[in-house]
């Protein structure tokens, strides 16, 4: 089946492929040696090609496989763009030690990981091993900022900050906001490096993530932080046009920019006129104005998903003191009690923490930067093969 896709006379084989760089010069010895040396052998380098032609092989240590998973759930990154596999790891066990938050739910979590991993027999298996113990460290550890152990009212003193229901519930979002600050940060710096990366100057400057951008988001951030000290000194109005009134300008100019150096290019492949162009660039300064405000609003679930799971375990306390008062057995009852809450507080709220963690990583992370159009590099081989 292969040898029917290469190019041939009667003499003479084309053979075609990708290879690792690191492997080229070896790939060339052992040709060399099948061949009796009757081949000539050229390599291209891969900076030489369109990066859109380049294969993508991901070569993650064993703690960063598990969320090497999670980015190809949304696409491979292309081969001139930063590999975002580290700062996936990162933002989402964060994000998910804050919805999850509890020292001895995140040790359960950690015991399921380590039996995943000394029992497992695959490497799927021992990647969601892996990707257990992580998230669940991640939850002890805001478990005891919370003061939260299987929802015990005694562990509540040793918390280095408050409970999600019982400190300050606009704290929590406060945070939960400033992480997610922090997140589509990270999105824009990725994204105005890629652009840079692949030469796309226009882009990374005046896209709605690029330079542009993150001056319009940073700006309005300081704007809205230091409003009434910008008031003082009448400085409000001329910090609005320069964060505001500027991008926005910079923006309607993209795409008359860009149309115009597609004509300079090839005069009869550029459709459509200036005018199209500008309301394209209006309308899409429009969406990224109303996406920057929504995008960071969304990261207050964060804070609500920590209440709700606070609150599944005030409630199973509650319903246990009820059944204490029942019967003579109603101390044996409570236990029960007591522990079901606790195991559908692990089920349940662990599955929506670590969707919601997702959701967040694929809609308001890798939006900003990450296209996920990459091709995987995939080997030819004949293991396994009749």
């Amino acid at each position: 089946e292969a040898e029917e896709q290469l190019s041939r006379t009667r003499q003479t084989v084309l053979v075609t492929g990708w290879v690792p760089e690191d492997q080229a010069d070896g790939v060339a010895t052992r040709i060399g040696e099948w061949t009796g040396g009757c081949c000539a052998f050229e390599t291209i380098p891969a900076d030489a090609l369109p990066s859109d032609q380049v294969p993508v092989l991901l070569r993650h240590s064993r703690l960063l496989r598990p969320f090497g998973m999670l980015l190809s759930g949304y696409g491979l990154p292309g081969y001139r763009e930063i590999k975002p596999t580290l700062f996936v790891a990162i933002t989402y066990m964060l994000m998910f030690g804050m919805m999850f938050g509890d020292v001895g739910h995140g040790a359960v979590l950690v015991l399921g990981g380590g039996l995943a991993l000394a029992r497992g027999r695959g490497r799927k298996v021992k990647d969601a091993g892996t990707l257990l113990i992580l998230v669940g460290l991640s939850s002890m550890l805001f478990g005891m900022v919370y003061g939260s152990c299987f929802g015990l009212a005694g562990f509540h003193r040793y918390a280095l900050w408050h409970d999600p229901l019982d400190g300050n519930p606009l704290a929590l979002m406060a945070a939960a906001i400033g992480l997610g600050v922090v997140v589509i940060s990270l999105g824009l710096v990725l994204n105005i490096v890629n652009r840079f990366r692949r030469r796309d100057w226009i882009g990374g400057f005046l896209d709605s993530y690029g330079v542009v951008g993150a001056v319009f988001y940073w700006g309005v951030l300081g704007l809205l932080l230091k409003f009434a000290a910008l008031r003082e000194r009448g400085l409000v109005g001329l910090v609005v046009v320069l964060v505001v009134v500027l991008p926005f300008v910079a923006w309607a100019l993209r795409e008359p920019l860009a149309h115009a150096l597609r004509r300079r290019r090839d005069p009869q492949a550029a459709a459509g006129g200036y005018l199209e162009a500008a309301m394209e660039s209006v309308v899409e300064a429009f969406e990224a104005m109303l996406g920057y405000m929504a995008n960071t609003i969304s990261f207050v679930r964060l804070a609500a998903y920590a209440m709700s799971h606070a609150a599944v375990l005030m409630a199973t306390f509650v319903m246990a003191r009820e059944v204490e008062k029942l019967s003579s057995g109603g101390g044996f009852l409570g236990v029960l009690v007591i522990i079901g809450g606790n195991l559908v507080a692990i089920v349940l709220e662990g599955i929506i923490a670590g969707v919601q963690a997702l959701r967040l990583e694929y809609y308001e992370f890798f939006s900003k930067f990450f296209q996920g159009r990459g091709q995987a590099y995939a080997p030819f081989s004949l293991v396994d093969k009749p």
